[in-house]
């Protein structure tokens, strides 16, 4: 992590790193942004699939929150990643984000416990992450906005999310979504749709 030293003239009440009679010296992240590798979350050395998928959800969870905790850009290294869920939040007033990829940053994914294995929630900036689904036959999966707000995509990729018994999947599904930009994104070998907008977005 990269470390600034700023001067307060005033006296912070525990915050800073050191007080003194006459200010706070104040340690800052100087470029605001946080690694997910500071935690040990690293690209995996193979392109994940279905029968050989080591989930690194637990570390996913954990660099996630630290970066919304601490209000900090989330960027991800060049590599695979494989997660059960993608979830830009964690719990109410837990949602703001900017998550980033360097270089080209795919995640693999395979159900856990529900089809919207890519969810984004309110005030998610994500850049230059690709997204692949792992299930050939799961009913309803998707990358979601539904009944969320305030949510940027930007150059990123939606591929594999299929349901080859009736088609019934999607590669983003938007529904009921306020403030919703899709910014030179990609699709491809999704089910019924690439790209569904529902009901009430904007």
């Amino acid at each position: 992590l990269i470390y600034k030293w700023t001067f307060s003239t005033a006296i912070d009440d525990g915050g800073s790193i050191i007080n003194g009679t006459s200010g706070s010296w104040i340690a800052i992240f100087e470029n605001q942004q946080f690694n997910s590798k500071d935690f040990s979350l690293f690209p995996i050395s193979t392109t994940p699939n279905y029968n050989n998928f080591n989930s690194q959800q637990a570390l996913f969870d954990k660099v996630r929150n630290y970066a919304i905790d601490h209000n900090l850009d989330l960027v991800f290294d060049n590599g695979n990643y494989s997660v059960n869920i993608f979830r830009t939040g964690y719990a109410v007033n837990k949602m703001k984000i900017n998550i980033i990829g360097r270089g080209t940053v795919s995640f693999y994914l395979k159900k856990n416990s529900t089809p919207t294995m890519v969810q984004f929630w309110d005030d998610a900036y994500v850049e230059n992450i690709n997204f692949y689904s792992l299930e050939t036959e799961l009913d309803s999966q998707r990358a979601t906005t539904e009944s969320r707000n305030r949510i940027y995509l930007r150059k990123c990729g939606f591929f594999n999310f299929k349901n080859q018994t009736n088609g019934n999947s999607w590669g983003l599904y938007a529904k009921n979504t306020n403030d919703l930009t899709v910014d030179n994104c990609f699709f491809g070998n999704n089910g019924q749709s690439d790209f569904s907008i529902v009901d009430n977005c904007n």
